[in-house]
C-alpha cells in the first residue's frame, strides 16, 4: 500500500477548487429542465404524499436544484442529480417523521468537499455490507464535481461512482442518520444527540497521483469493514 501523506485541505496548501471556474448557472431551472423538474416532484409526491402536498414537494425539489447549481460542474446532470439529492432528503424525513421504517444501520460519511474519501467510503460500505447498512455521504464545503481520479480507482475494483455528486450537510439526512464518520478537514457543525459520531483520519485525496488515491481506497476498505463488524455487534440479538 502506498504511504498517506498529511491532507492537504487541512493545511491549506492546495485551493479547495484548482482546476478553474464553476459554470455560471441559474439558480432557477428554466424551460425544459423546469418541465422535467415538475415531472419529477410529481413522481416524488405520489411516493411521499405524507410529508405535504405537491407544492411543498417541488419546493424541497427546486431547493436541492438551486443548491447544488451553486457549485456544479456538470449542469446537463443538475435535474438528476437534483432528483436523486431531493429523493435522499424526502426519505430521511419520512424515516425521522416514522412513516417509513428502515431496518436498515444509517450511516452518513462526512468531509470537506465530498469528493473523494466520503463518496468512496459510503460506496464501499453499502458493497461490503450486501445493502445491509445504508450510507449517504456530504460534504462540509461541496466541491463542483467528484475527483477523477476517485472515479479510476472505485472503477477498478468494480465500484463505479456513476451518479455521485458532492452534496451539502443536509438537516433530515443528519437527523435520520445513526452513525456520523467525520474525516479530517470537515468543519464543524451541530450533530443530533442521537447520534454515535466516529472520526476517521484518512487524508484527503486531492493533489495525490493515482497510487496514493489507491492507497487511501485501500485505507477506507478496511475502516469500512471494521464498522460493518461494529455495527453487526449492536444488532439486536447478536452474540459473539
Amino acid at each position: 500500500m502506498a504511504p498517506l501523506p498529511s491532507d492537504p485541505s487541512i493545511t491549506g496548501d492546495v485551493p479547495l477548487d484548482p482546476t478553474g471556474a464553476i459554470p455560471v448557472v441559474p439558480s432557477a431551472p428554466e424551460g425544459m429542465t423546469a418541465h422535467v423538474l415538475e415531472r419529477e416532484a410529481e413522481r416524488l409526491h405520489a411516493r411521499y404524499p405524507e410529508l405535504g402536498d405537491l407544492a411543498s414537494v417541488h419546493a424541497l425539489l427546486l431547493d436541492s436544484y438551486a443548491r447544488l447549481a451553486r457549485t456544479s460542474r456538470h449542469p446537463e446532470l443538475l435535474a438528476s442529480t437534483a432528483a436523486n439529492d431531493a429523493a435522499a432528503r424526502l426519505r430521511a424525513k419520512a424515516i425521522a417523521a416514522g412513516t417509513l421504517e428502515s431496518r436498515h444501520p444509517r450511516v452518513l460519511f462526512v468531509c470537506h468537499g465530498n469528493a473523494g474519501r466520503s463518496q468512496m467510503a459510503a460506496a464501499l460500505l453499502e458493497n461490503r455490507s450486501g445493502g445491509a447498512v445504508k450510507a449517504r455521504s456530504a460534504g462540509t464545503t461541496p466541491a463542483g464535481s467528484v475527483l477523477p481520479l476517485a472515479l479510476d480507482a472505485m472503477r477498478e475494483i468494480g465500484l463505479p461512482l456513476h451518479h455521485a455528486f458532492p452534496k451539502p450537510v443536509d438537516p433530515d439526512i443528519l437527523r435520520a442518520a445513526q452513525t456520523v464518520v467525520l474525516f479530517d478537514g470537515a468543519e464543524p457543525f451541530d450533530l443530533p444527540e442521537h447520534v454515535e459520531v466516529q472520526h476517521w483520519s484518512v487524508p484527503s485525496i486531492r493533489g495525490m497521483g493515482i497510487e496514493q488515491v489507491r492507497g487511501v481506497r485501500d485505507a477506507l476498505d478496511l475502516q469500512v469493514r471494521g464498522l460493518i463488524a461494529e455495527l453487526q455487534e449492536q444488532e439486536p440479538g447478536h452474540t459473539a
